[in-house]
């Protein structure tokens, strides 16, 4: 009915679009980091491509840490306290490189349960405020649809940066900026399901 109708398009609005906002920015910095921290690591830290790739390679697999980690939080705690924690691993990751690029293992280690735990976290608030199946598949394919799309920019926009400023920095600004919205947008989302139930 009409009602309903208009339920599911404040849904929509009010959590669903800020979700798709929130996994576009998450795709963009993982397919962004992804791409070029090997290029970045030897820049920064002066070592050659098998040690870069090596260094590289922690942000992969320290992810099946947020993988675990966050669905654990997601069950024993408030829904703002795994969303918290995601968003302020990609915070520090950016932050972390652009202050102390020689501690760059540690700043990986932190932005890996961003890329992990946060799929976790974007889609348990979907599934949250989801009355039906249906509704929990359209507003996922809406995240997914958006958040990929927008990730595979990352890569070309990252390096054009790059390309344009000779340098890292400009480049690591852009992923922090990025990193605050990311916050802003799935915060603000988390905190309308919550009400919303």
């Amino acid at each position: 009915d009409s009602n309903t109708q208009r339920q599911l398009r404040i849904l929509v609005l009010t959590v669903g679009y800020p979700l798709v906002a929130a996994f576009a920015s998450q795709a963009f910095l993982y397919y962004g980091y992804s791409t070029w921290l090997p290029a970045m690591t030897a820049d920064l830290l002066g070592v050659g491509a098998s040690s870069a790739g090596a260094m590289a390679s922690v942000f992969q697999g320290v992810g099946i840490a947020g993988a675990l980690v966050i669905p654990v939080l997601t069950r024993f705690t408030p829904r703002l306290v795994p969303a918290a924690v995601v968003c302020a691993s990609w915070i520090i990751l950016a932050v972390g490189v652009l202050l102390a690029p020689e501690l760059l293992w540690v700043w990986l280690s932190i932005g890996a349960m961003g890329h992990a735990g946060g799929f976790v976290v974007v889609f348990s608030t979907l599934v949250a405020v989801a009355r039906t199946d249906a509704e929990a598949t359209g507003i996922s394919a809406l995240v997914q649809g958006g958040g990929y799309a927008l990730g595979a920019t990352a890569a070309p926009i990252l390096g054009g940066v790059h390309d344009a400023t000779g340098s890292w920095s400009a480049t690591l600004w852009v992923t922090l900026a990025l990193s605050v919205a990311y916050a802003v947008l799935l915060m603000s989302a988390v905190i309308t399901a919550q009400r919303s139930r």
